[in-house]
């Protein structure tokens, strides 16, 4: 995980923390600490990717893990300095006031950076642009006046945490790229308020909205379920998201969209797909959409599909049920992994599509449909073990 990624969630910012103070610490002991049950702390600990590392049975932070650790008590020890005071500190090289042979001024690889009037004004007299790249928490300060400061906002780019006002977040918003969190404060930041324009509601005792809103179409799709319940359905792009928290859900929009659910409730709508992956552990997916290659991976879950337009399926099931219809118009491939898993499945295939089938079994119950010749082909290759798999057409 990037390091202003992991930054920019409170959850896992607590998580470095811990192991940065006490060194290392088991999977139990930080489940304790943080009172979160144990789904929840999976979810998080493998999100944290490269920034941990386990060793016999417990948790320590990587070298990337102990940068992060640093960002993040430089954050909480500075938070209330100026912008001077720690420019002054920093460096002499990193003075408002930029290079006579360049008219943007760049800030990049900070934990903590500020914008003052101060700022603001000067970068105006200079007729200077500012960009702002791989910073942790971004302070825009209330006087700043939001037409100028879009008039000296060039981009800001990989940002974990902006604390702002709302005019100000209207005025830098198409300036903003792979922003995590905007808000007015950092108490409302840490709290988790996704980027504007989105609308967010906050509560504490049930589950909450915290993404619902029309959404850029992608040509592929990757999502992780853990403990959810997700339907995918065909129409104009649209998200919505109900989480007991922020921290329980991470999206990431564009051609390539990833949608991450832990505990949570959410409903996609979708155009056609070039590809959709899927992973599900512990939750309820129900699919309906037109998508050429599709991947389902689930473990101790239900899934119900009905699949169209599909040139490539692959499912690898562990402990699951998963039901349901697939359209193969023009033929293709159908890989599937039972392991101790229910898996009933209707082709919908056009008459001049053949049928060849490569399966092995052990201790399963298994129904194919017969072999039969055509102008084109559908493959289906598959391994049972202990498992339940009937296709028909």
């Amino acid at each position: 995980m990037d390091i202003f990624e992991a930054i920019a969630n409170e959850t896992r910012r607590k998580i470095i923390k811990i192991l940065g103070e006490k060194g290392k610490a088991g999977f139990s002991d930080i489940m304790n600490e943080l009172g979160l049950d144990s789904p929840s702390l999976a979810f998080h600990i493998r999100k944290l990717g490269n920034l941990i590392t386990k060793v016999n049975d417990e948790y320590t932070l990587t070298e990337e893990g102990k940068k992060a650790y640093k960002i993040i008590m430089e954050v909480e020890g500075r938070k209330g300095e100026s912008i001077l005071e720690r420019e002054e500190e920093k460096s002499p090289q990193q003075e408002i006031t930029p290079p006579q042979s360049s008219n943007v001024v760049e800030v990049r690889d900070l934990g903590f950076y500020e914008i003052t009037p101060e700022l603001v004004k000067s970068l105006k007299s200079s007729k200077s642009r500012l960009r702002i790249v791989r910073v942790g928490i971004l302070k825009i300060d209330d006087s700043v006046n939001p037409e100028d400061l879009k008039d000296v906002i060039d981009e800001i780019n990989e940002v974990g945490i902006i604390n702002c006002s709302h005019k100000c977040s209207i005025a830098i918003a198409p300036k903003l790229s792979n922003v995590g969190l905007i808000g007015q404060s950092f108490a409302k930041a840490f709290q988790g308020l996704l980027k504007f324009p989105f609308n967010i509601y906050t509560t504490h005792n049930k589950k909450f909205t915290v993404f619902d809103s029309s959404i850029q179409p992608p040509k592929s799709c990757e999502i992780e379920v853990d403990g959810s319940d997700l339907t995918i359905v065909q129409g104009e792009p649209h998200l919505k998201v109900e989480c007991h928290s922020i921290d329980d859900v991470e999206i990431n929009l564009g051609e390539k969209m990833s949608l991450e659910i832990n505990g949570c409730e959410a409903v996609l709508s979708l155009p056609n797909l070039e590809k959709l992956d899927v992973e599900i552990n512990g939750g309820d997916v129900n699919l309906s959409l037109n998508v050429k290659e599709v991947e389902i991976d689930a473990d101790g879950s239900d899934a119900n599909i009905n699949i169209t337009g599909c040139e490539k399926a692959e499912i690898d099931a562990d402990a699951s049920s998963i039901k349901g219809k697939i359209n193969f118009p023009s033929g293709g491939i159908l890989d599937i992994d039972n392991n101790a898993s229910t898996i009933r499945l209707t082709l919908d295939l056009p008459e001049n599509v053949g049928i060849i089938n490569d399966v092995s079994s052990n201790i399963s119950h298994v129904e194919l449909p017969p072999i039969r010749q055509g102008e084109k082909k559908l493959k289906i290759d598959a391994d049972v073990n202990a498992g339940e798999l009937i296709i028909k057409t």
